[in-house]
């Protein structure tokens, strides 16, 4: 794939970023793995499955995406979109050509949309499940995302929107799904594809509670931005 990039974030991910760069390596896409300082082996298996590994500064999900899109933007200047996409094997990679040929004009981000009947069983609890739907349609509300899944973590990116968005990127941890969204939303549109999401490999390292208390915060107050 000659004009996107992927992106995958990483903390303790050992068992499964091998096989998420085993799958990349099928769709013949660089990959780019961004690294919150990981006590396992995520680093030498990403490395050793041919990522280009980039050490995180700071601590969150969303100080490392802020971080790996501005080192994506001035040292590989030529791709068109960003794939980002989470290293727990939930998502399916061999998904991202067909995302990103969905690209028309006025779509600023294409989105993997998860809440549909190709969910695996087992996949999202049920307090997730309802959490989920309850985060997007008050995010809808407030801010007309046109996305029925704001917290996929299967998004594909037009660079250029990218760039306009980073001066207004400030979630550092797991809200940073749903900050990007709103701003792309208020620039362009947002499409959504449903794809099939799966059981993650290993432990969840999200506290439900905690983290949707995070995102209502940010839906709330981005409204006043």
């Amino acid at each position: 794939m000659e004009d996107t990039i992927l992106l995958i974030p990483t903390l303790n991910e050992e068992m499964n970023i091998s096989t998420i760069l085993q799958e990349a390596k099928k769709i013949k896409i660089k990959s780019i793995v961004i690294d919150g300082n990981s006590k396992d082996r995520t680093v030498e298996f990403a490395k050793r499955g041919g990522a280009e590994v980039i050490i995180q500064n700071g601590k969150g999900k969303g100080s490392a995406v802020i971080q790996a899109f501005k080192y994506i933007i001035k040292k590989y200047p030529k791709y068109k979109y960003i794939a980002m996409i989470d290293g727990d094997l939930t998502y399916p990679v061999h998904d991202i050509p067909s995302l990103v040929n969905s690209f028309s004009e006025g779509v600023v981000m294409v989105n993997g949309s998860r809440l549909n009947k190709m969910m695996e069983k087992g996949a999202m609890t049920k307090l997730n499940f309802i959490g989920n739907k309850f985060l997007n349609g008050f995010a809808n509300l407030l801010h007309k995302t046109g996305t029925q899944d704001i917290l996929s973590g299967l998004k594909i990116f037009d660079v250029y929107a990218v760039k306009k968005i980073l001066p207004y990127m400030k979630a550092e941890g797991f809200s940073t799904e749903t900050e990007m969204t709103i701003l792309l939303s208020r620039i362009g549109k947002i499409k959504d594809c449903p794809i099939k999401y799966s059981k993650r490999g290993g432990e969840t390292k999200l506290s439900p509670l905690r983290v949707g208390y995070r995102i209502l915060d940010t839906i709330i107050k981005m409204k006043s931005d």
